[in-house]
């Protein structure tokens, strides 16, 4: 991470630029991303913009920037900008965007107010393909910028300039007394995926940190390890109400974010204004303590509960109308190894969840198998009633 002073606006004030270097794609091609732009407005440091994983910033010749971003699989924003006379405003040259429409097509609009509002754009006649066109155009507009570390500068103690000098923090003295070595331990660090996530968004206290980027990619804590399990994924899609998965997965237990909250900012969990979100999902009650014996019981009790019902299914189709044939009654009782079958499976599955390590784990396989469990005992009253009809017509099981 380093820094460019540079008056991009031309006003006569450099601008204070923060940024990074990376990889843009998997040819590698290097692109220089911008996270914050800062200027002076009435002799105050002023925040112009700032970016993050899903709303980047890349400069363009000219002082311009390009940016892109995204909050689902077919909403896409992207366009250039430049900063205002005076730095402290962002205007807007372009701004492209795609929405799904109610049958579910990509419809892509254009504007120059900046605001991704379909009632404030113009509805765009053009293919797919021509919208990602205009995107990659963009992409290959960018240049890259040579950053000065922020080591360089912290070392220095001075500035080169008077107009850098204005840019300086000057409500605090700040004295560095850390070696190159120490710093390099911090920015190594800082670079890790544990803790790289507190550099994308831009705070003054860390009760406003942005967790969503901090655990966008699970801050060394993520359960899926970069896979997509079956079991996570059926939760994901439970707690979304989406028909399928169009995204990479975290998965973050709220123990490990609690514990995670505290060790890294001295704060705990709940005095936070922004809590995690977004993408990720939480289980119900997850940031709360779970205690295994209390479900182990409900679990316990339920599984009782549907064995019992299961079994009234029987009950109830062996007592069909006194005129009716034996062999109706034969037929309908020959259901009863099915239904005998299914409860085993339904105590082989509260085996399985006794047998779970983690509480949390434990709570959320819970949830699970309660929806296996009511799917076996519909297909099972379903496949009984069928064939007590199918084998006498006017027979009417009792019971539920």
């Amino acid at each position: 991470v380093g820094y460019i002073l540079e008056d991009i606006s031309n006003d006569g004030i450099p601008e204070l630029m923060i940024g990074y270097n990376d990889p843009f794609d998997l040819e590698g091609v290097e692109r220089s991303y911008v996270l914050g732009v800062y200027t002076l407005s009435d002799e105050k440091p002023h925040t112009t913009f700032s970016g993050w994983a899903r709303n980047r910033y890349w400069p363009l010749p000219d002082g311009h920037f390009y940016n892109s971003g995204s909050s689902g699989a077919s909403s896409t924003a992207f366009g250039e900008n430049h900063l205002s006379k005076d730095g402290t405003e962002v205007i807007w040259d372009d701004l492209y965007f795609s929405e799904e429409n109610s049958s579910g097509e990509m419809v892509f609009f254009h504007n120059t107010s900046g605001i991704w509002d379909r009632s404030e754009s113009e509805q765009m006649d053009i293919s797919e393909r021509k919208f990602w066109s205009i995107m990659d155009e963009y992409e290959e507009r960018c240049i890259l910028f040579s950053w000065t570390p922020m080591r360089e500068h912290a070392s220095s103690g001075n500035s080169s300039s008077k107009s850098e000098d204005h840019i300086e923090f000057r409500a605090r003295d700040i004295t560095n007394n850390m070696s190159s070595s120490e710093m390099d331990d911090i920015q190594d660090k800082l670079n890790s995926v544990e803790y790289n996530g507190f550099l994308l968004s831009m705070y003054t206290d860390p009760r406003d940190i942005y967790w969503n980027e901090v655990f966008y990619v699970g801050a060394g804590l993520d359960h899926n390890n970069g896979s997509q399990s079956a079991e996570i994924n059926k939760a994901y899609l439970k707690a979304t109400g989406e028909d399928e998965i169009m995204t990479d997965i975290t998965a973050v237990s709220g123990k490990d974010v609690k514990e995670y909250v505290k060790k890294t900012t001295g704060f705990d969990y709940s005095a936070y204004n922004c809590s995690v979100c977004g993408a990720s999902y939480t289980a119900p009650d997850a940031n709360q303590d779970i205690n295994p014996a209390e479900i182990q019981a409900a679990v316990s009790k339920f599984k009782t509960t549907v064995e019992d019902a299961l079994r009234g299914v029987v009950t109830s189709l062996e007592g069909v109308e006194p005129d009716v044939d034996d062999s109706v009654k034969v037929q309908n009782t020959s259901l009863a190894p099915q239904v005998e079958q299914v409860c085993e499976n339904i105590k082989q599955m509260g085996s399985d969840i006794a047998a779970a390590v983690d509480a949390a784990q434990l709570y959320e396989k819970a949830v699970l198998v309660h929806d296996e469990i009511q799917e076996q005992y519909n297909a099972a009253a379903q496949a009984a009633a069928q064939s007590c009809a199918a084998s006498h017509p006017t027979a009417t099981p009792t019971g539920n």
